[in-house]
């Protein structure tokens, strides 16, 4: 399998976007929740960013009268290094299992998830399973503006001081004098 990257915000805005066409609605945020949305009509979406296999709620979206209605949506959006997985299935079949869920010192839930397929399974409950619904690929293009990004944080004497380096080991692909990162 794929090695997976952290999960942050630049993906949950890509991952909002797919949704919204996806479900062909306007997502809002709810107050100051990153996990909690809704569109026109009330229907809540509780986005889940993760470069892993655990999970976790917090128990005050449980607790939501949005998170009630049936045709609220869990979304598991899973990160890898060249890709993000997006997965759909129901909030409230999560809730009425939430006995099943691990809780933290804060009372909030956990679970755990693995793929099979062209699901995901919540595997502590069992025969619950969220369906593909998208995927977002990520571009050469993309690794390059990454690289770029990173190399910029290095200090400007040190990255010279490395490219010298490396062009001096005759890679006819470099030649530093051409180079700008700046």
């Amino acid at each position: 399998m794929e090695q997976t990257v952290k999960f942050n915000e630049d993906d949950r805005l890509q991952v909002i976007r797919r949704l919204e066409s996806y479900f062909s609605a306007k997502l809002e945020q709810i107050s100051n929740s990153r996990k909690c949305f809704q569109d026109a009509s009330g229907k809540l979406y509780c986005i889940i960013g993760a470069s892993g296999d655990w999970h976790g709620i917090p128990a005050r979206i449980f607790e939501s009268p949005e998170a009630q209605m049936p045709n609220s949506h869990l979304i598991i959006a899973k990160r890898y290094q060249s890709k993000i997985d997006i997965f759909k299935g129901s909030l409230v079949t999560l809730i009425k299992n939430k006995s099943k869920l691990l809780r933290n010192k804060k009372g909030d839930y956990q679970f755990h998830s693995h793929i099979v397929g062209a699901s995901l399974e919540i595997e502590d409950i069992p025969h619950f399973y969220l369906e593909k619904i998208d995927e977002i690929n990520y571009s050469v293009m993309d690794s390059e503006k990454n690289i770029i990004r990173e190399l910029k944080k290095i200090p400007k004497r040190e990255l010279e001081s490395l490219l010298k380096e490396i062009a001096s080991k005759d890679n006819p692909c470099l030649k530093v004098s051409k180079m700008r990162i700046w």
